[in-house]
């Protein structure tokens, strides 16, 4: 069994940080340099698109916070002051990922007036996007802010209260690993523009799906339930059904030639 540990602040040259906040900008940082570099090599870089990749971290906040609210109207309303405390977490990143795709297809295909680069810049944010979400997840590894649901599996973490809990962090950095590593060795087998995005969502909200049958639905702000299912659970059903559908309506061979590469 894994001992109970919160390492919830650091301290970097005396301003204390906490771990969810540096893991943020860490991740941040991280995936900003990787995705710069490879649209680079596409084509040129204007001053613009630094900003824009900037503008994009706080679009990701704001999106991710308000879907967060949004699931606990009668908390928030009533202390309003608290929507815009982010130290602590509450973000759902639903939100922000909803914002990011969105604000990506606004600059590229109207700022940029670039249509013929907007699918590369999705693939290619989608290609790194699950190491931002593994570094993200360390900082709630390190705060132990996700009450796993009960367990009795060897590698289940003590909780104060005396219960073995999943590790729900740690479940969630793996799979975002694997989820790269999965991007990475398909990249240069799907051919199609598009085709590394739908990838990547089909496995991300597979998985979040499946992961959230670890968590624990007993604290007060933990994922509101509906019958049997989390909000993140409906969410991901949801999505995964409506993307099935619009491609094959849309785009029937764009999916056939996606199993071929994944040998479906």
């Amino acid at each position: 069994m894994i001992p109970f540990f919160q390492y919830e602040f650091v301290k970097i040259g005396g301003v204390p940080f906490t771990s969810f906040e540096l893991c943020n900008y860490l991740g941040f940082l991280v995936i900003a340099f990787l995705f710069l570099k490879t649209v680079k090599k596409i084509g040129r870089l204007y001053w613009q698109d630094y900003l824009a990749t900037i503008i994009t971290f706080f679009i990701g906040v704001f999106g991710s916070r308000l879907f967060y609210c949004f699931q606990f109207p009668k908390y928030f309303l009533s202390r309003p002051e608290e929507i815009f405390y982010l130290r602590g977490g509450g973000l759902m990143i639903f939100g922000g990922l909803v914002g990011i795709y969105l604000w990506i297809f606004i600059y590229v295909r109207f700022i940029r007036n670039s249509k013929e680069i907007l699918n590369n810049w999705f693939d290619t944010f989608s290609l790194y996007f699950p190491i931002f979400l593994a570094i993200k997840r360390v900082g709630c590894s390190l705060m132990n802010d996700h009450q796993g649901a009960e367990t009795s599996l060897p590698w289940g973490i003590v909780w104060p209260d005396g219960v073995i809990r999943h590790p729900v962090a740690e479940y969630l950095i793996i799979s975002n690993l694997i989820i790269f590593l999965i991007l990475r060795y398909l990249k240069p087998r799907l051919k199609q523009p598009g085709q590394l995005t739908f990838t990547f969502l089909g496995l991300w909200l597979s998985s979040r799906f499946f992961l959230d049958f670890t968590r624990s639905a007993g604290t007060p702000l933990s994922d509101p339930h509906f019958w049997i299912f989390s909000t993140t659970q409906w969410l991901s059903l949801f999505t995964l059904l409506s993307l099935a559908v619009i491609i094959l309506i849309k785009k029937p061979k764009f999916i056939f030639s996606t199993c071929q590469v994944v040998k479906i």
